[in-house]
């Protein structure tokens, strides 16, 4: 019932939502799924860096990546052969901390996600279209996730950035992740590296295969964290204060209650 009723009112709520810009004949091609398109009206567009080659030629903005504000996250497609180099430009242009990438290249037999990253066979990639190269700086290995540092340059103007990419690698397709505290404990380690610090500003990338499953869970329960302690905190606030007003009236908060 609860699911059934939150479709509904998620149907509703997207039912005047565009989709115009991934419908163009010039998008097309850089979109995975067909049925998987972003909404027009929180869309990420793409900007020429530099002296991107392209632009006089009628330049593309497009790329399948939703700015999800609640999120505090910028969802993305696993990027396709023709538009990692589109990937790094988003990553570029809104100034990412780092990429949480939810899912391995190849799961059962099929291919999820390009590899759009450098590795140690191929430790810099380049990106003449977008004005980009992207160097392997350090690999990490923590059994169940990769951890890969990169350095980012433009090359016009040979302004260097950090990003660093967490990759999860035992949540399968259509499946979940073998215990709940190896993700929470991926989840933690992705905020210590403070890619969640700064959402509104320097919004980090999410993405898996569609962008839709592994992704989501992932946000919402990023999201649903960050409300229980704020809550918490709110509870333990309001506590303090009824002690300093009252000593004696004061009561103990109830969590358990809250959780």
């Amino acid at each position: 019932e609860i699911y059934r009723r939150g479709r509904n009112e998620a149907g509703e709520a997207s039912s005047d939502a565009t989709i115009a810009a991934a419908r163009e004949l010039s998008s097309r091609q850089r979109n995975r799924y067909r049925d998987v398109l972003p909404y027009d009206h929180s869309r990420v567009r793409l900007l020429p860096l530099g002296s991107a080659a392209g632009v006089e030629d009628g330049w593309c903005d497009y790329i399948n990546a939703n700015l999800v504000t609640a999120a505090h996250a910028d969802r993305a497609y696993g990027p396709l052969p023709s538009t990692s180099g589109h990937f790094w430009q988003m990553a570029w242009q809104l100034n990412s901390p780092g990429i949480v990438m939810l899912s391995r290249l190849v799961e059962k037999a099929t291919v999820k996600c390009h590899q759009y990253y450098p590795d140690m066979r191929h430790p810099k990639l380049d990106f003449p279209a977008e004005g980009l190269t992207v160097e392997l700086a350090d690999l990490q290995n923590h059994g169940y996730y990769l951890t890969r540092r990169c350095l980012l340059t433009l090359t016009a103007t040979g302004e260097t950035r950090d990003l660093v990419q967490f990759q999860y690698l035992t949540w399968p397709d259509f499946g979940v992740p073998h215990t709940p505290g190896a993700f929470l404990n991926f989840l933690m380690a992705v905020r210590r590296a403070g890619l969640l610090s700064d959402c509104l500003n320097r919004p980090p990338i999410v993405h898996c295969s569609a962008g839709i499953g592994r992704t989501g869970t992932f946000a919402l329960v990023d999201v649903c964290l960050a409300l229980l302690t704020q809550r918490c905190r709110q509870l333990l606030a309001a506590s303090e204060t009824a002690q300093l007003d009252d000593p004696l009236a004061a009561q103990p908060v109830d969590l358990g209650h809250e959780l």
